[in-house]
């Protein structure tokens, strides 16, 4: 059984009740030009999708509201963007972003290379945009290749449906981490906990799959590529507990 199956899956699981912002709140001046470096720097273990690499992305990272606009994986960018000494391959744009770098893009035609850059707007330096910028770019290697799925749908989510997509995801986090010797029967209550959900979510259902095709592969390589292979079940446990103190209490029985 391929386990990275199971963590993506489980990172996909809790993204509907998620719906979290690509955006942090504004914190302390930071460098855009450091953001898109450090995320195209950022994987230090070979992905398991190996036609995508981030550092052969056009990634194209805004500071809001007031500029300046940093862009690497361009070699010659238009003239108004101007090398950074201390960030080799990284170029930055004086003054605040034109309006035709305004918001998320995703597999944008840029300087001539079609469907190459991602454009994110972005407003602090941490982690969570380092991953987000990482994320945004396989979701533009997935436009190009033609594996785009249906993206954010909005899905359906009362008290038991959040409960249950943080159940589902916890089994099969479960499934992930079970030995050899107790995978089978942690597939078979993970397989039992999706069927529930399933049946709750009805027609829904189908707008899950799509969801977690296209949802769960982004944010296992993006997390794959900050955290490595050690760290990444745990960062899928972290954010299904924190999932977990939105909700009610899940069903007892399933």
């Amino acid at each position: 059984m391929n386990r990275r199956l199971l963590i993506a899956s489980a990172f996909a699981a809790i993204l509907p009740p998620l719906q979290l912002s690509a955006l942090a709140q504004t914190q302390a001046p930071f460098s855009v030009a450091d953001v898109v470096d450090r995320a195209r720097t950022a994987p230090t273990t070979p992905l398991p999708w190996p036609a995508f690499d981030v550092r052969k992305e056009i990634l194209i990272v805004t500071s809001l509201p007031d500029g300046p606009t940093a862009i690497a994986g361009d070699a010659a960018p238009p003239r108004e963007y101007r090398p950074v000494p201390e960030h080799l391959g990284v170029f930055l744009r004086p003054g605040a972003p034109p309006d035709s770098l305004s918001g998320l893009q995703l597999a944008r035609d840029w300087n001539g290379h079609s469907g190459a850059a991602t454009v994110v707007p972005v407003a602090s330096a941490d982690l969570h945009t380092i991953e987000t910028v990482i994320h945004e770019a396989f979701h533009s290697f997935q436009t190009r290749t033609g594996a785009r799925g249906a993206g954010m749908v909005p899905l359906p989510f009362g008290d038991t449906l959040l409960a249950l997509a943080v159940l589902d995801g916890r089994a099969l986090l479960d499934a992930a981490r079970a030995p050899d010797s107790e995978l089978r029967d942690a597939l078979v209550r993970a397989l039992r906990v999706r069927t529930v959900r399933s049946r709750a979510l009805g027609v829904a259902c189908a707008q899950l799959r799509d969801l977690e095709a296209y949802e769960g592969p982004a944010r296992y390589i993006a997390s794959l590529s900050l955290h490595g292979p050690d760290g990444l079940v745990e960062r899928a446990s972290r954010d299904t507990s924190s999932v977990y103190t939105l909700t009610r209490p899940a069903p007892a029985s399933i």
